[in-house]
């Protein structure tokens, strides 16, 4: 039988719980916000500490969808009237098997006698590299 815990043996937080579980996401504004120890008054603060140059395009930045799914691709997806692609992010994992369970809902997605009202991409967001940002983790 589980008991509830006695009032004088819970831990108190030393800090208010954070409803969006990060100090910045607040109506507090920055000039008036604590600073807090390495990160600073603002995600901004933190986030320009972790930026890496970005690369300047080797192309046109516009794509068209022929050169994603190619000329006949492109008309299946006119043809049915609607554009239909998987998204996701955050998919470096290494434990787990919710990312399988993904992985097939996305592939049942696909029928092949119905290319059109398949999805015509995937578009990864991002978050794909964790631990030592390399390619052995």
């Amino acid at each position: 039988m589980t008991t509830k815990p006695d009032k004088a043996t819970i831990k108190s937080r030393s800090s208010k719980v954070l409803r969006f579980a990060h100090p910045f996401y607040t109506d507090i504004p920055p000039e008036a916000r604590p600073v807090v120890s390495g990160i600073g008054q603002r995600m901004t603060d933190y986030v320009v500490t972790k930026l890496e140059p970005v690369p300047a395009p080797q192309r046109d930045t516009a794509m068209q969808l022929e050169e994603i799914i190619g000329i006949n691709g492109a008309a299946e997806v006119m043809q049915a009237g609607a554009l239909i692609f998987h998204a996701t992010g955050d998919t470096g994992q290494i434990q787990g098997d919710l990312q399988q369970v993904v992985a097939d809902a996305m592939t049942a997605d696909y029928t092949i006698q119905h290319p059109g009202k398949s999805p015509a991409f995937f578009l990864h967001l991002g978050d794909v590299n964790y631990y030592n940002n390399n390619d052995k983790g």
